[in-house]
């Protein structure tokens, strides 16, 4: 019995996150949500509502401004629900990338696919959040 207990226990901790040693990359679909168990007994929830500017510079164009994408996120550590909108990283530091929830860093790296690229819908959208410790 305490084998199997044992056994179980360290199955679990193996799915778990440590954010104070490892920084997690969530990519995440819009319209969808991804769920992750991070050390410390800590479930947070990403969840990629909408895409709500694209300013990047199109799809095949030379830009000398790379411009920015903004968008909406619901993330939920241990069912506390957050909203929080993020800005892909630019040169104008006033957009902001990131922002911390419960010492919890999240910043969005990036939004795919291109900005008008002519194979994508806006179901293709994809966001890039790095996460990092507590």
């Amino acid at each position: 019995f305490v084998i199997i207990v044992g056994l179980i226990a360290c199955e679990k901790s193996s799915n778990q996150i440590d954010l104070s040693t490892t920084t997690d990359s969530v990519n995440i679909a819009v319209n969808s949500c991804i769920e992750r168990l991070y050390s410390s007994n800590i479930r947070i929830k990403y969840c990629f509502d909408s895409l709500l500017q694209d300013y990047r510079c199109p799809y095949n164009a030379m830009c000398i401004w790379e411009g920015y994408a903004k968008a909406r996120f619901t993330v939920s550590i241990n069912n506390l629900q957050h909203t929080i909108e993020l800005y892909t990283p630019n040169v104008q530091s006033n957009f902001k990338a990131d922002t911390i929830i419960s010492g919890i860093h999240i910043r969005l790296e990036n939004v795919t696919p291109e900005n008008g690229d002519p194979s994508s819908t806006y179901d293709d959208y994809k966001a890039i959040l790095k996460v990092v410790g507590y």
